[in-house]
């Protein structure tokens, strides 16, 4: 895999990463007092998008398993951890749980799921996450200290800003917001754009002060951080399905009981459907939305854009044996 991943923190996030670094290493497993625990989730968007509704729900469930034992005290919309940042605590032990998007910068086979126009449909994506090619990155991820209770949708990337874009040669020159992998990056790059990889609290600045002419992202994650406010065309590009992982300290989760252990993989198995039908209902609307508040909504062929990416992004990005096997085992789903 390409190593590369830029980090961009504004001032305010790095600061509060660090102060909230502290406090972890201070109290790392967050008791709450004898016979009582207390586990902190960080995520990167806000408690009203599908994400986090799934992630409220999770939490009751996680406390009513354990008939309180345990509290799931959570963290949204990056206020105690970046994602890039939550990924190192977790694998540190620094944070207890985390949902992210960006888990394949340290288990490097699962930045497969991350490659263009590798998934034909919500149906595809299911059973990938769910059948062989979930557990082998599941598998990998306890290698690098992550534990792997579920996948969560994150829905279909798209582009969006203050350029309009009618034809894949208009991405030329292209200042872009890519997610903080190197999947995007490589494809945006292959585009003749300019990815600028950046931490998700730092986009609507950027696009409001035209640091960056566009963003990618599902439209979902898009309206929900309000960023139609400052933006004026979307072009459904359709370029990759994220799969979001939740995950917990696998340092965190030997040291738990079993009960616990049992109820937090039975909270994850039952939010499961539910996260994926609270996302296509926003999907369902989302466009509309968008429409509605004056921004224009247009469509590519999205053929040239494929034949790109599986001959330029994808020998860059799938080399060793196990990346290999594992985008094998993606298609034959």
């Amino acid at each position: 895999m390409v190593g590369y991943v830029r980090r961009r923190y504004g001032c305010l996030l790095g600061i509060a990463g660090l102060i909230a670094g502290i406090l972890l290493l201070a109290c790392p497993w967050g008791e709450a007092g004898e016979g009582k625990l207390t586990l902190r989730l960080a995520y990167g968007v806000t408690e009203k998008s599908a994400l986090g509704r799934n992630i409220e729900v999770f939490a009751k469930r996680v406390a009513e398993l354990t008939n309180g034992q345990v509290t799931v005290q959570v963290f949204p919309n990056s206020t105690l951890l970046s994602d890039t940042q939550a990924i190192e605590a977790l694998q540190t032990g620094t944070v207890d749980l985390a949902q992210n998007s960006q888990y394949g910068n340290a288990v490097r086979p699962a930045a497969v799921f991350d490659l263009p126009y590798l998934f034909r449909d919500y149906e595809h994506w299911r059973k990938t996450v769910h059948g062989k090619p979930g557990e082998m990155v599941a598998d990998e991820a306890l290698k690098v200290g992550l534990h792997v209770l579920g996948y969560r949708i994150g829905g279909w990337r798209d582009v969006y800003g203050s350029r309009p874009i009618a034809s894949m040669a208009d991405f030329k020159g292209v200042k872009i917001r890519t997610i903080q992998t190197p999947t995007y990056v490589e494809l945006f790059k292959a585009l003749g754009a300019i990815p600028t990889p950046m931490a998700w609290p730092e986009v609507y600045l950027a696009l409001q002060q035209k640091t960056v002419d566009a963003a990618e992202t599902s439209l979902t994650s898009m309206y929900d951080a309000k960023h139609h406010e400052v933006s004026r065309h979307v072009i459904l590009t359709h370029h990759g399905l994220t799969t979001n992982a939740l995950l917990i300290s696998e340092r965190r989760w030997q040291s738990l009981p079993k009960n616990v252990q049992d109820a937090l993989a039975k909270a994850a198995r039952e939010t499961d459907e539910l996260q994926h039908r609270h996302y296509l209902e926003d999907d369902a609307k989302v466009v509309q939305q968008l429409k509605d508040a004056g921004l224009t909504v247009s469509s590519l062929d999205q053929k040239p854009f494929m034949d790109l990416a599986k001959t330029q992004v994808y020998p860059k990005l799938v080399q060793d044996r196990i990346d290999k096997a594992l985008l094998d085992e993606v298609q034959k789903q």
